[in-house]
């Protein structure tokens, strides 16, 4: 997740922007593409509706959470529901239980079942 960067004075023009809630939309094929929540009519990809799966972590440095990501795909549960070619997990930072932590920061993994 590194190599990518955001242009946030970009993003800051649009009406739904919130800075604090930037997500990365993990593809099967170990691509990603980060991308923050809106209410526009203007987004690029929407989130099914139905159940998910999802799985909280604690994470100091950012190997940690790749990881974790290695980790949630590798369960024989997660794999299953990630069978589907346009299937994705959900990564983003869970503000409000990383404000219990000073030298951690809590993220949550999702994906569709």
């Amino acid at each position: 997740m590194a190599e990518e960067q955001l242009n946030l004075l970009e993003i800051a023009k649009f009406d739904s922007y919130q800075p604090e809630n930037v997500c990365y939309l993990i593809k099967s094929n170990g691509n990603y593409d980060t991308c923050f929540p809106g209410k526009s009519d203007d987004y690029h990809y929407v989130m099914p509706k139905g159940d998910y799966a999802y799985k909280n972590v604690l994470i100091q440095e950012e190997q940690e959470l790749y990881n974790q990501i290695e980790s949630f795909k590798n369960d024989s549960f997660i794999k299953n529901a990630l069978s589907t070619d346009n299937s994705v997990i959900l990564c983003y930072e869970n503000i409000f239980s990383s404000l219990a932590y000073n030298q951690a920061t809590v993220f949550t993994l999702e994906v569709k079942l």
